[in-house]
């Protein structure tokens, strides 16, 4: 668990750049938008050893400060139901990486793409292959945006679950990366060779070499897997521009940002995210954990007994202080 200022300074910078999501969603005429984004993390409350537990969060899909938030839910969702599937399956099963692409889209096609893979990785999950391999699985979306092609590129990252067996010596069901490739370009009805890696995820070496053991070693792969899940759909760095960093003159940025926003905003509208198959998802509903809903703060733990720090936005010093908002600094 990070500790206060750790957490505070990563705020701070998704706050600074919520500011700039505000400012553009006001100039687009999303009024309520602007409102609700400005207001975003104006308070929060941190306890140690838990994290954030009290906090104002908007929960709007482009805020930086949710994105981020709800890609830690999401970490913490996954580790619970992989932890809860060691438990009940042992060492039957083992965990691989996949990544499935298609081609750079314009951003005004990007809705539609985003539709096009989801129905192909329905098709994809319920060919009688896949299944004689895969026992469930993990899907998440990113996308990478070009702002200077305005082109999006939508990818899916996949934990899969497979037998121990997977890819040892006299096992017939191995597919190559090639086969894997192969699969996804007739399940999404492509005219091209689309990428796709598949792989196993391991922790950086300095982890790995503190474990004691194989299953340590095997949870701190895992961990490393989901965390590589758990990004952010898309980086505000992507659609927020900064004049600055961009080099670009500021109306011109403001400008930039506004289509982008506008885009991303149109194209994401109602689509879903994150989806679980198989036994990830029957331990899914047996946890009844959903990423992609409920609140953005974490639950506070019976057996931790300290003090919540709260903290609020000053708007004045861009950045936060002490005490909730009309308290004054302690």
């Amino acid at each position: 668990m990070q500790d206060y200022n750790t957490i505070l300074k990563r705020l701070q910078v998704k706050k600074n750049s919520g500011l700039m999501l505000a400012a553009s969603y006001w100039r687009l005429g999303k009024i309520e938008l602007a409102g609700l984004v400005a207001e975003c993390g104006t308070f929060i409350g941190i306890q140690e050893g838990v994290g954030i537990v009290e906090a104002n969060f908007c929960k709007q899909r482009l805020c930086p400060s949710c994105a981020w938030r709800r890609s830690v839910k999401i970490y913490g969702g996954t580790s619970h139901i992989l932890d809860y599937l060691d438990e009940k399956y042992g060492k039957d099963i083992k965990y691989l990486f996949l990544t499935l692409t298609v081609k750079n889209v314009f951003l005004e096609d990007l809705g539609k793409a985003i539709d096009d893979m989801a129905e192909a990785f329905k098709r994809l999950i319920n060919n009688k292959a896949w299944k004689r391999r895969v026992k469930g699985a993990m899907r998440t979306l990113e996308i990478t945006v070009n702002y200077e092609k305005r082109t999006a590129h939508p990818h899916y990252h996949l934990i899969l679950a497979v037998d121990r067996s997977y890819a040892t010596k006299g096992d017939k069901t191995y597919w190559t990366q090639e086969d894997w490739q192969r699969v996804w370009q007739k399940a999404a009805r492509l005219d091209y060779a689309p990428q796709g890696y598949i792989e196993r995820i391991k922790a950086k070496k300095k982890v790995r070499d503190a474990c004691k053991t194989k299953e340590e070693r095997e949870r701190a792969d895992r961990r490393a897997a989901v965390a590589e899940v758990s990004k952010y759909i898309a980086k505000d760095a992507d659609y927020l521009i900064d004049s600055r960093d961009a080099q670009m003159d500021p109306d011109v940025a403001e400008r930039l940002t506004d289509y982008l926003v506008e885009q991303l905003f149109e194209q994401l509208r109602g689509r879903r995210l994150v989806s679980y198959t198989g036994i990830l998802r029957e331990a899914q509903r047996d946890l009844k954990i959903d990423p992609e809903a409920g609140e953005l703060v974490d639950e506070m733990r019976d057996d931790i007994n300290q003090v919540i720090r709260r903290y609020h936005w000053a708007a004045g010093l861009g950045r936060y202080v002490p005490g909730r908002r009309g308290e004054g600094m302690r």
